[in-house]
């Protein structure tokens, strides 16, 4: 980050450490680094107090800001901390509260064209944070959609949407409007979601999918796939593939791409990783 060696990682709270927490590592290599700092996402000036765990996370480059949400604490929170070359210097510089939030915050991007955040509060909206002024500046609707994870095609700024378990599936919104742009049926019920850059597709880790898009249906897990495309104007994503994770209650919520050779990486809960290949034949996995 910032042009620095650093990893940054969220925590929970412990016995010993009973505010939650972000802590930046100064990486030596590839495989070794030093603790450099450690951030507590509680601020009593701020009026938080970070009693739960420190979640997910998105990363600014032009202004050098980090966000983190604090989903499970009362109210929800998402604090944004500065990012130096110099760990010792990076702070909480503001917070947000959602007291709305019910159910938690989830994914955060960051987009460069706009320069905002967007972030997910399941079933109440999408909101997009100014880095700026530090500050909710508006929030989109998520119709039919309790969301979770979220990625963005930064060439055409449409973000993926996933939603639970719902018969209209997945969402595409236009980053600059909030504007629907199109729904996949194929693919619900999923969690974390990644764009290869390389491929321009996304990947949806959709470990509650079920055989016909509701809760009562047979869980059917798989790794959804959805090519991007098109211009912003003309949108032109498309469900390719659902790869089946196998089982009812494989925990395949989780799923990563390199970029560099489009192998996609899925943990498995109790097994291990998964590794899955794109075949020269075929669009999809």
């Amino acid at each position: 980050m910032n042009g620095s060696s650093q990893v940054w990682g969220t925590d929970g709270v412990s016995a010993t450490s009973p505010v939650s927490s972000v802590k930046v590592f100064t990486m030596s290599s590839g495989t070794s680094g030093t603790l450099a700092a450690t951030i507590p996402t509680g601020n009593a000036t701020l009026g938080t107090t970070g009693t739960c765990r420190a979640d997910e996370v998105a990363y600014d480059p032009t202004d050098s800001l980090f966000i983190v949400a604090n989903d499970a604490d009362n109210p929800p929170y998402v604090s944004l901390i500065s990012v130096n070359a110099n760990p010792a210097s990076d702070a909480v510089v503001a917070q947000i509260k959602f007291p709305n939030a019910t159910g938690g915050i989830e994914q955060a991007v960051f987009d460069a064209k706009t320069d905002l955040f967007y972030v997910n509060i399941p079933g109440v909206e999408l909101a997009v944070i100014d880095p700026t002024t530090k500050s909710l500046s508006t929030s989109y609707p998520q119709p039919n959609c309790k969301s979770s994870g979220l990625t963005l095609d930064p060439t055409t700024q449409q973000l993926l949407v996933s939603c639970s378990i719902n018969p209209q599936g997945s969402m595409l919104m236009d980053a600059r409007t909030g504007a629907v742009l199109a729904r996949f049926p194929q693919v619900s019920g999923a969690d974390e979601i990644w764009y290869d850059t390389g491929t321009n597709d996304f990947y949806l880790g959709a470990n509650r999918m079920t055989s016909d898009g509701y809760v009562t249906g047979i869980p059917t897990p798989v790794i959804g796939v959805i090519s991007a495309g098109g211009t912003r104007q003309v949108p032109r994503a498309t469900w390719l593939q659902n790869f089946a994770t196998g089982g009812t209650t494989t925990n395949t919520h989780s799923v990563a791409v390199d970029p560099t050779n489009h192998q996609v990486f899925v943990p498995v809960a109790g097994v291990g990783v998964a590794v899955l290949a794109k075949t020269p034949s075929t669009t999809g996995l």
